[in-house]
């Protein structure tokens, strides 16, 4: 894939009464205020989801989508080259709770195509920052935005792993070349103003040529309580391989090899950044 990069802290505020004529009874007692969320990270966008994918859907020309896009930061590289056609794009929206616990955040997505035969999967998290219609729109790394010719599909859905309340959300991905074809697993975690790569491993890959190499790995959450053991059940096997005869020549031979391994992975969170990831357990003692 072409793009695998990568928190909203509430305040109390005192409110000081200055002195005044004595009365009777306690002091008036005022609401400690809130702070609102913050956007440090993302685009603070003001948009109806539902209105906004509508538009998409009947977008007439790719200068029109391209207006759409901006308005929530999406990328729109591919409008730089002459485009024809009408696209043909189809958004979508899920809901779950990702970065918060109190609030439903919409992910929402576009793919398809526009001028004329460039592929386009991208889309934004988008947070509600409190007022109506009003969002934070985070970008999503592990969306390609316009992939490249070894892209096969990426698809997206929500588990709850780390959290009793909260989702992550869970990406899995497919590339070929025509030589190596790799399957991905990914989970990524909410944090207070962002979502951060929490775990991604190789599900299923195959490497063709005189060598040729497949591996596969079973991804299992294991555990009732939270954050969830992840157990990985994993297997590689490798066929051809260049051998040195007496005379120095190599020689290729057919031998295959095969190597297995379970591992649990533990989720272990920062102790000073409200971020954390999985690593292998540490052995008992």
């Amino acid at each position: 894939m072409t793009s695998r990069s990568r928190f909203h802290s509430l305040g109390l505020a005192a409110v000081l009464l200055s002195a005044g004529p004595s009365f009777a009874g306690p002091p008036a007692q005022t609401a400690p205020a809130v702070e609102p969320p913050r956007c440090a990270h993302g685009l603070r966008v003001q948009v109806k989801p539902s209105d906004w994918t509508a538009k998409v859907r009947v977008a007439p020309s790719a200068g029109e989508l391209k207006s759409l896009f901006s308005v929530l930061g999406l990328k729109t590289d591919w409008a730089r080259a002459a485009c024809g056609g009408t696209p043909a794009v189809v958004p979508e929206l899920q809901e779950a709770r990702v970065l918060s616990a109190d609030t439903r955040d919409v992910l929402l997505q576009v793919r398809g195509t526009v001028c004329g035969g460039t592929r386009l999967l991208d889309g934004v998290l988008l947070h509600p920052m409190g007022a109506p219609d009003t969002w934070c729109a985070l970008r999503l790394p592990f969306l390609p935005g316009v992939p490249d010719t070894s892209w096969v599909r990426t698809t997206v859905g929500f588990e709850h792993l780390t959290d009793a309340t909260r989702q992550v959300i869970r990406v899995d991905s497919k590339t070929s070349d025509g030589r190596d074809d790799v399957e991905a697993l990914e989970y990524w975690e909410g944090g207070r103003e962002d979502v951060h790569l929490v775990f991604i491993v190789p599900t299923k890959t195959r490497h063709q040529g005189v060598v040729e190499r497949a591996s596969t790995a079973k991804v299992s959450p294991r555990g009732e309580g939270f954050p969830r053991e992840l157990f990985i059940e994993e297997t590689m096997r490798d066929c051809g391989q260049f051998v040195d005869l007496p005379s120095g020549a190599r020689a290729l031979s057919g031998a295959c090899r095969e190597e297995s391994q379970k591992t649990p992975w533990c989720y272990r969170r920062s102790p000073t950044r409200d971020t954390g990831g999985y690593h292998p357990c540490a052995l008992s003692p």
